[in-house]
């Protein structure tokens, strides 16, 4: 998402919120699809999984999610760049 941002010229904030980086990409006139947008659940990655004694340990199903959220993102952004 920071890829798109950069290539579109964006500037945004040192930030690992998807939802941010989201809504910073759409303000840029790019359309976010809803397989893009699902993936801001990945943003709790960021913090949670640091601290995993603080949370509920993840589950397969957690991590199967996660993998094809990131690979939406992923295909999508490449789609662009």
């Amino acid at each position: 998402m920071k890829a798109v941002l950069q290539h579109k010229g964006v500037r945004f904030r040192y930030t690992h919120d998807l939802e941010e980086l989201g809504k910073s990409i759409e303000e840029a006139g790019a359309t976010v699809p809803e397989a893009v947008r699902n993936a801001v659940i990945l943003s709790r990655y960021a913090f949670e999984t640091r601290y995993p004694a603080l949370y509920e340990p993840l589950t397969e199903a957690d991590y199967q999610q996660a993998i094809q959220l990131a690979q939406a993102v992923v295909l999508w952004a490449e789609s662009i760049l």
